[in-house]
């Protein structure tokens, strides 16, 4: 629509004499929907439309606008965070770790900490079986473990921070740590998670028992801020290491302790 094309553009100009432009040209604008010329194989989107509109006008003709204080705040924040992620878990021993951002449909959720409802995808016509954004970090960071036992690299811990989509649009940072029971072993795993957890939020945190299929009922829990859900920590289930043919280089049963954090939520604090 004109609305979502104006907005798109964060301006309020007046795009109407560029849209009568586009349709002598062949476009055809009807309500939601926009035809194209078959002789425009580039236009693949909304946002090339948007591209187009924007030709027209001419980009000198559109108001900048402000970026609100809040934004440049809430960003300002999150870089100090991740400074902060850093020094304190390499103080730890813990290896950062990088993992793609799409995932297949199916793996998308298959460990849900979060309760999505909506997933983010690409346009599926691209053909591309990884097509939907993580909605957790906790898949790429067991492939990430998995792969290193494969290649007989003693790793017990690794750690991620990285932006993943809740059920709107905008991307939320989040922290993921995986270690096993062979990190420190003169602490006992979900422990050293929870002064983690405590000393990178930096504020009062409270643990509540979590109903999650993926994780020991016995040993894991619900992070809170008040009423704010802003974390999961505990061992996972036996059947999710199964599931990703989890094997140690040892032979022995490994057992992987995971601690994820929204960090973006300390900036509504």
């Amino acid at each position: 629509s004109k609305e979502k094309a104006v907005h798109f553009m964060g301006s309020t100009i007046d795009i109407d004499s560029a849209i009568a432009k586009l349709e002598e040209f062949g476009f055809k604008f009807e309500g939601e929907t926009v035809s194209v010329p078959k002789c425009r194989k580039d236009i693949q989107g909304f946002q090339d439309i948007v591209e187009e509109i924007v030709r027209f006008i001419g980009i000198d003709n559109i108001e900048p606008v402000k970026v609100e204080p809040s934004a440049v705040k809430h960003t300002e924040f999150n870089k100090e965070m991740i400074t902060k992620i850093n020094s304190i878990l390499t103080n730890a021993g813990v290896s950062e770790a990088k993992t793609y951002q799409l995932l297949s449909e199916n793996d998308s959720t298959a460990i849900d900490l979060w309760n999505i409802t909506t997933k983010t995808q690409i346009r599926k016509d691209f053909g591309a079986e990884f097509n939907t954004l993580q909605t957790s970090l906790i898949q790429g960071l067991i492939e990430v473990y998995k792969n290193n036992y494969r290649q007989e690299k003693a790793a017990p811990a690794f750690y991620e921070v990285q932006n993943i989509f809740h059920d709107e649009d905008t991307p939320k940072l989040h922290l993921g740590v995986i270690i096993d029971d062979t990190y420190q072993e003169s602490e006992e795993p979900t422990l050293k998670l929870k002064k983690m957890a405590e000393e990178i939020m930096g504020t009062s945190i409270t643990f509540k028992a979590m109903d999650n299929n993926s994780f020991n009922p016995y040993n894991s829990a619900e992070i809170f801020i008040g009423d704010a859900k802003v974390g999961v920590i505990g061992e996972l289930h036996p059947k999710v290491l199964r599931e990703h043919k989890f094997i140690r280089v040892d032979k022995v049963k490994a057992r992987l302790y995971y601690l994820e954090l929204n960090i973006d939520s300390l900036n509504n604090i």
